[in-house]
């Protein structure tokens, strides 16, 4: 295992606890090995009305270049019921969301895929999570830490850490 990566990993609907504890399973089949997780953080949606979110970051460490995760993880939230959207440019309710964030320090922009992901210094629901598992983190771009970032207090949407538990490492 080569790589280091950092997942987001949201639900707003159903049992959405559930589908984030089996979406760490299928990725534990995919043969990804998870380094950390983070406590579960319930926030509003970003950018739609939608249900309240439960939000996790988790760190892994793999073989796979970025192409192939990207295929893994959209397998698991295709398993997990997740729709395809038709346009890509609006946000909606879901069961399961997974994003990689950081990809050890690479950029990488290309049609399919963009490492690191373009929204991450904007959404305190993946910029809370990520803080508690990796504060020291430096986003290859801005080469801003997340705990830098945070204090830049760009997204001002409530973040609430919960007391639930979803994966012990």
């Amino acid at each position: 295992m080569k790589h280091f990566c950092y997942i987001s990993i949201g639900s707003n609907i159903g049992d959405r606890l559930n589908f984030i504890k089996k979406s760490l399973e299928f990725l534990k089949d995919e043969k990804l090995k998870i380094d950390k997780v983070s406590s579960v953080y319930e926030c509003q949606s970003w950018g739609f009305v939608g249900d309240n979110f439960f939000n996790i970051c988790i760190k892994i460490k793999t073989d796979y270049d970025p192409d192939q995760l990207l295929k893994k993880i959209k397998k698991i939230e295709i398993k997990l019921g997740r729709k395809d959207v038709k346009n890509q440019n609006s946000y909606n309710s879901r069961t399961i969301d997974l994003d990689i964030l950081f990809y050890d320090n690479l950029v990488v922009d290309k049609k399919k895929i963009t490492i690191p992901h373009p929204r991450v210094e904007l959404r305190n629901f993946v910029l809370f999570p990520l803080r508690e598992i990796s504060k020291n983190l430096v986003h290859p771009i801005s080469g801003r830490t997340i705990e830098e970032i945070i204090d830049l207090k760009k997204d001002k949407l409530l973040v609430e850490k919960t007391e639930l538990c979803v994966y012990e490492v």
